[in-house]
């Protein structure tokens, strides 16, 4: 005896983000269950999300957390940059330094930050050093006392970006700076403090300390003394 089965009807629905992005419209996408939509990830380019060329280096990632009617909301879950926007910058006789650590948001979210800067010319190991120590303190500072939603419109609107550049200019003029990746964390981690950063040099730096002569490194150590006073 043949069993009948029902082919399951299957609709449009248009994807839309949270308020974060005004409701904009990410996409559509057909379904036969609410369910099958419900964590389903999207990637989309701010540039096409605002409608602005210049952003297009950016992408947004969202999911899906609601289906309603013939709308399914979705959430942002990170921000981060094409690598080929950070090629772009590098040139020799610039130093590239680049981070990556764990923190959480004023609403208790954990985010992974990775930030990238890009100096003017060549630093010596212990401005390099400053720098990162730096740049780990403000983000560190400037996520806690900000929730995740502001944090990530402060990315798009380069706010934050702006924010950090002009802090580590003091320090070394630099030439490009930005976030490299944002977003929400599931990893099993703990937060690094800042103090540890100078056993996560970056490569170059050690490079070119095992390069100095005993001059040189008398003479950093000096200047380390004397910025410590």
């Amino acid at each position: 005896m043949a069993v009948s089965t029902k082919a399951k009807k299957t609709r449009w629905v248009q994807i839309v983000s949270n308020r974060m992005f005004g409701n904009a419209v990410l996409g559509e996408t057909t379904i036969s269950e609410k369910k099958s939509l419900i964590n389903k990830p999207i990637l989309v380019n701010l540039g096409d999300l605002s409608r602005d060329i210049k952003k297009q280096n950016v992408l947004i990632k969202f999911k899906i957390t609601e289906v309603k009617e013939d709308k399914a909301l979705a959430e942002a879950l990170s921000y981060s940059i094409m690598p080929s926007s950070i090629k772009r910058q590098v040139r020799r006789g610039r130093d590239k330094l680049e981070d990556s650590f764990l923190c959480r948001t004023s609403d208790n979210v954990k985010v992974r930050v990775k930030p990238v800067i890009i100096t003017s010319s060549n630093a010596k190991s212990s401005v390099q050093r400053k720098l990162h120590r730096t740049i780990r303190t403000l983000l560190t500072d400037g996520i806690a006392a900000n929730s995740f939603e502001t944090i990530i419109m402060d990315l798009v609107s380069t706010k934050l970006q702006r924010y950090v550049k002009e802090s580590l200019n003091p320090i070394y003029p630099i030439r490009f700076c930005d976030i490299k990746f944002f977003g929400i964390s599931t990893e099993k981690g703990r937060e690094l403090k800042a103090q540890e950063i100078e056993q996560k040099q970056p490569v170059k730096a050690a490079e070119d300390s095992q390069e100095k002569t005993t001059e040189e490194a008398e003479a950093e150590t000096q200047e380390e003394a004397a910025e410590a006073q």
